[in-house]
């Protein structure tokens, strides 16, 4: 999909001038390797007497109006006329210039050609001829074809001697203002030399801290691009010595705090030692959020006792709030005598926990009585956090009469949880809430039930399986509500998605057969209820395990509701399913691999066939080749927790990055000291795989402050 930025644009011809002599400028002052001439750095609308470098050194005519921006079927384009679709995040301009093979303004046709006008990056005997996509460029989620453009900025990726792919168009003048500064930068670095690479950066840093850009130059102050670009290149650093430039760019008197904290914050990440006294001087930042990440980085990857002297004696002057992270940890390594301040004992007292957070640290230290306690002192107070009380309310009811001390603390807030929950807490509630199995829920129930976006699946099938458990009264009523949205729900009838996960609903609690009658009578539902009624007609079944496992091996209902049914076998911990539920998990990219993995943990409960499913799961995981070895590590972390860290740590050394992601996380909560042996030669930001390197400063920082 067609991914564009969005920037206004209008004519600016003379603005456009003037911001590319001023970068021109200041790319001299990196290295004589990236100048280019003026007139490279201006986009087509804007070159001098309106006509591009080559035709004007090719004495051909100008047929531009001076100063005219680009054109859209003969109109002047005031803003981009690309739409953009749905991304996971914008990509810089380096990220698609380093993509690009050839790099080009050209008038861009609708039928999908590209007629060259000037080559800024690649091959330059494609000036002056055109080029035929196999197919037009489309934009947006409905794939709309891009309009013709007049004097674009086109990136393509070479697939074949003469055939290519679209990376990104740009259409407005800012677009390819920036573009025109930014391919010169990085075309000189793609030699992946030390040299270019220094030179790169260089000139980026210069755009990061110039001070010369005001508004008027831009149509969009580019101050911001500038220092998005610069720490977007930041990722792609390959020689150690050039942290020393990072480094020497933070250290600069007249950086802002924000500035400061962009690249403390990438310093820091890298795990790089050279590191630890910037963060030191952080410290002593007058800004609270330059000093409480430096306490926190600190803390959590950088302890020895040159940090325990440089928090010590920072401590008096940090921020309230980063007080008790300071002194939890100078506690936690005894260098509380290091703080020097008249009166003040620095003790447990300092960190101001609140009783949450005291009652979590009574469990981690294995008081569950004492931690009951508080729990329940959180439910009876005000405390209104959805993950805090979610919490205490699942460890009161682990206790002696818990249900009846939620109930009466919370039964409220759980109704008005469920009812405004996103659908992650949408879940919380519906596993409290069948855990309560109190009639007095019903309403909550009801109220998650009737969230059927896909994202609210799980929560559903637990609220479902919730209310068969209340018994017949809760049955009939919430049958009822079901069958009076088939008969008058219209907008539901014209979504079959939601029509499925209603029926599905239906097929577990109905309490009469009154179902197919109003289908009969409203036929937007019939096309659903054709594809489900071998679930309807077979619910409740005596053996409902025996009945849901044949429905799975036959594959014939629809892939929510084979999701629903491997969901119950789970639920009902169906031992004769194991076999088809490891069919389904290692599937690869099937939409019931995930369902699979939880159903097989709850079954895993069961002591009496939890070796043949870790078996299984061994198998699957030491097989290098398997699109399920991810899938299977974890799903063998979860059933057997430190028992799994033979199998974890050999997938860390010779696993795939999916499954080695997945190793590192359980890595760092089950993981021992000695585990550190296998993680720190891997931490090495500049000989590291640059792919796991969050993933292994987790694991580090994780088993380092056990």
């Amino acid at each position: 999909m067609l991914v564009s930025n969005h920037m206004l644009n209008q004519p600016i011809h003379q603005k456009t001038i003037r911001l590319a002599k001023m970068r021109a400028s200041t790319l001299a002052v990196a290295a004589s390797t990236i100048i280019t001439p003026l007139s490279q750095c201006l986009p087509g609308w804007a070159s001098p007497h309106g006509a591009s470098r080559q035709q004007v050194s090719a004495g051909q005519p100008n047929t531009k109006a001076k100063g005219k921006p680009n054109v859209l079927g003969g109109k002047m384009i005031t803003k981009s006329v690309i739409v953009t679709g749905e991304k996971a995040a914008q990509q810089s301009y380096g990220e698609k210039i380093d993509q690009a093979n050839l790099i080009v303004s050209a008038d861009y046709q609708e039928a999908g050609t590209i007629v060259v006008k000037e080559v800024l990056k690649g091959d330059k005997s494609w000036l002056g001829k055109t080029i035929k996509l196999a197919n037009p460029i489309k934009m947006g989620c409905r794939q709309q074809s891009v309009p013709s453009i007049k004097n674009a900025a086109v990136l393509l990726q070479r697939n074949s001697k003469k055939e290519f792919s679209i990376v990104e168009i740009y259409d407005t003048p800012d677009q390819i203002a920036f573009l025109r500064c930014f391919v010169p930068i990085y075309a000189s670095s793609t030699k992946s030399s030390r040299e270019t690479e220094r030179v790169k950066f260089a000139a980026l840093s210069k755009l990061f801290t110039s001070t010369n850009s005001s508004t008027n130059q831009f149509e969009v102050d580019p101050t911001a691009t500038f220092k998005k670009e610069f720490l977007s290149a930041l990722g792609t650093m390959t020689q150690p010595e050039n942290f020393e430039l990072v480094k020497e760019l933070y250290l600069r008197a007249n950086l802002s705090a924000k500035d400061k904290l962009s690249l403390q914050e990438w310093m820091a990440n890298t795990g790089d030692k050279r590191v630890i006294p910037v963060l030191h001087q952080a410290l002593k930042s007058n800004d609270k959020f330059v000093n409480s990440d430096a306490v926190s980085r600190l803390t959590y990857n950088f302890q020895s006792p040159e940090t325990d002297k440089a928090i010590a004696e920072a401590y008096n002057s940090l921020p309230e709030g980063s007080k008790p992270m300071a002194a939890r940890y100078l506690i936690k390594r005894g260098a509380s005598k290091l703080v020097k301040s008249p009166g003040l004992v620095l003790n447990s007292a300092a960190t101001n926990p609140t009783p949450f957070q005291k009652a979590a640290e009574l469990d981690h230290q294995g008081k569950t009585k004492e931690a009951q306690a508080l729990y329940l002192s959180v439910l009876e107070s005000k405390e209104d956090n959805s993950y805090a009380i979610p919490v205490a309310i699942n460890k009161v009811l682990d206790g002696v009469d818990g249900r009846t001390k939620v109930l009466q603390t919370r039964l409220a807030w759980l109704n008005k949880f469920a009812r405004n929950s996103n659908y992650l807490e949408a879940q919380d509630a519906a596993l409290i809430l069948r855990r309560l199995n109190n009639a007095d829920c019903l309403e909550a129930l009801m109220a998650i039930i009737q969230k059927r976006q896909s994202i609210y699946s799980k929560a559903g099938q637990t609220a479902t399986f919730a209310i068969v458990e209340l018994g017949e009264i809760a049955r009939k009523r919430v049958t009822a509500m079901l069958l009076k949205e088939i008969e008058s729900n219209q907008t539901i009838g014209q979504k079959p998605d939601e029509q499925t996960l209603l029926l599905l609903e239906l097929a577990w609690i109905q309490e009469s057969t009154d179902q197919s009658k109003l289908v009969e009578k409203n036929s937007a539902w019939l096309g659903s209820y054709t594809q489900l009624q071998p679930l309807l007609s077979g619910l409740p079944s005596k053996d409902e395990g025996l009945f849901l496992l044949q429905k799975l091996k036959e594959q014939k209902l629809p892939p929510q509701a084979l999701d629903w049914i491997i969901f119950r076998l789970g639920d009902l911990k169906e031992t004769r399913a194991i076999d088809a539920l490891m069919v389904e998990f290692e599937k690869p990219y099937s939409y019931s691999a995930n369902a699979a993995k939880d159903a097989l943990e709850q079954i895993a409960k069961n002591q009496k066939v939890a070796n043949q499913i870790t078996l299984k799961l061994k198998e699957i995981a030491l097989n290098s080749h398997s699109l399920s070895q991810a899938n299977a590590t974890e799903l063998l972390a979860a059933i057997e927790g430190d028992k799994s860290l033979p199998v974890v740590r050999e997938i860390i050394k010779n696993g795939q990055l999916d499954a080695k992601v997945r190793a590192l996380n359980i890595i760092s909560r089950f993981g021992q000291k000695q585990d550190l042996e296998i993680l720190e030669p891997m931490s090495n930001y500049w000989t590291g795989d640059r792919r796991l390197h969050y993933w292994v400063m987790q694991a580090i920082g994780e088993l380092n402050n056990k």
